[in-house]
């Protein structure tokens, strides 16, 4: 996913739906890869889990800074920082994947409608353009 995000566009939440829509290809792609990477990532057995974190972590700090690079950090609103945005993204993110993860019957459509909670997040984010 992250060799093909396009770097060039500036604004925040247009790479973000990009992300989005790369990881719902692979997820409808590849339903048993994904389920075994998301139990992966949220592994909390004592022998694993802080090697497992550790990991986590390392692939989310290369992640973002591919991913982050070229934003246009300007467009948010006084009082938000990147770190704040990506911060409240994140948890977005990952209870809307968390309540899709496992369900079998949702095909690619229904994942997408993350792109609404992403047009909200803009709004409340982003100063008058």
């Amino acid at each position: 996913i992250r060799d093909k995000v396009d770097t060039a566009s500036t604004d925040f939440f247009v790479r973000l739906k990009e992300i989005a829509h790369l990881r719902i290809d692979f997820i409808s792609q590849y339903p048993n890869l994904w389920e075994f990477l998301y139990s992966a990532y949220n592994e909390e057995h004592p022998d694993v889990m802080s090697l497992v974190k550790e990991k986590n972590e390392t692939l989310l700090q290369g992640s973002f800074a591919t991913s982050a690079s070229n934003i246009d950090w300007s467009k948010l609103k006084k009082g938000i920082t990147p770190e704040k945005a990506i911060e409240i993204v994140t948890w977005i993110a990952e209870g809307f994947v968390s309540k899709i993860t496992g369900n079998t019957s949702a095909d690619a459509e229904h994942y997408y409608q993350f792109d609404e909670y992403i047009e909200y997040l803009k709004t409340g984010m982003y100063g008058d353009e």
